[in-house]
């Protein structure tokens, strides 16, 4: 299995709620311009944002709902816990990500740009391509 090309010449085509833009990148420099482009664009019209530190962490710790008696109440206590940690891992990751975009923004750092819209592309209206011609 060959590797896949990170940089051009290309056609990077940004699939978004509204319909795909397309951009022609002769060299890398030219593909992480477009990216940073892209970013800063996507970032000033709201799409990223950084979650607050608010989970509410739930009452009963997980030693204490372990010593629980099985039964109804012992599997709602898991079930809120288990939430609580998936919510506070997706915010992290969220927090991370999020920071991660500001700093190539801030940065003008177009390599970020592109790694953070390619982590980004399994989102639904987030989706960048990069098409290589043949030839």
């Amino acid at each position: 299995m060959t590797k896949k090309k990170e940089y051009a010449p290309c056609i990077l085509a940004f699939r978004e709620k509204h319909g795909t833009r397309y951009f022609w990148a002769l060299t890398q420099e030219q593909l992480y311009k477009h990216c940073l482009t892209i970013l800063t664009n996507r970032f000033e019209q709201g799409w990223y944002y950084c979650p607050t530190d608010k989970e509410t962490q739930p009452e009963i710790s997980l030693e204490q709902i372990e010593q629980l008696p099985e039964g109804t109440i012992k599997n709602a206590a898991l079930k809120q816990y288990k939430n609580w940690e998936r919510t506070r891992q997706a915010n992290k990751d969220a927090r991370e990500d999020y920071e991660l975009i500001k700093y190539a923004i801030e940065a003008q750092n177009g390599q970020q740009a592109f790694w953070s819209l390619d982590t980004r592309s399994d989102h639904e209206y987030e989706r960048m391509q990069r098409i290589y011609p043949d030839g």
